[in-house]
């Protein structure tokens, strides 16, 4: 059967003071999913061709959560990891209240990003895109 690939234009993430954030998709699929921490300030296509052009533009949250807040980052503030380190002896009901406390976390995790982007905007860590899209 025959097939058709066409590029498609990623979603906005964020957007402030001039500088959009779009989601990475993994293998550069959009049916796998966005990335969970991989992002980009293009559009991720060049105006000369088809080819994608992540380079330069992309970035890991979590690096650059890092640089905006040194000694306390955002993103590493979660709940313990559910392992059987962290829970060795303990009852259903106190793993149950952990799993509660990363499905929290989860559902907030998107805010921190945008905290961390807003910041990081504001203070000159991240710049408009200047090169050429479609």
């Amino acid at each position: 059967m025959p097939w058709k690939s066409e590029w498609v234009p990623p979603q906005i993430f964020f957007e402030h003071a001039g500088v959009t954030v779009f989601h990475r998709y993994k293998d550069d699929e959009l049916c796998n999913g966005v990335c969970r921490y991989d992002f980009i300030l293009s559009s991720g296509a060049r105006c000369e061709s088809d080819q994608l052009d992540w380079e330069g533009d992309e970035f890991d949250i979590r690096e650059l959560d890092k640089k905006v807040f040194p000694g306390n980052p955002l993103l590493e503030g979660h709940p313990p990891y559910l392992t059987r380190d962290n829970f060795p002896d303990q009852s259903a009901a106190a793993y149950e209240a952990a799993r509660e406390r990363w499905r929290e976390w989860h559902e907030d995790e998107d805010n921190l990003k945008k905290r961390i982007l807003r910041d990081a905007i504001d203070g000159g860590v991240l710049e408009p895109h200047t090169g050429e899209t479609v």
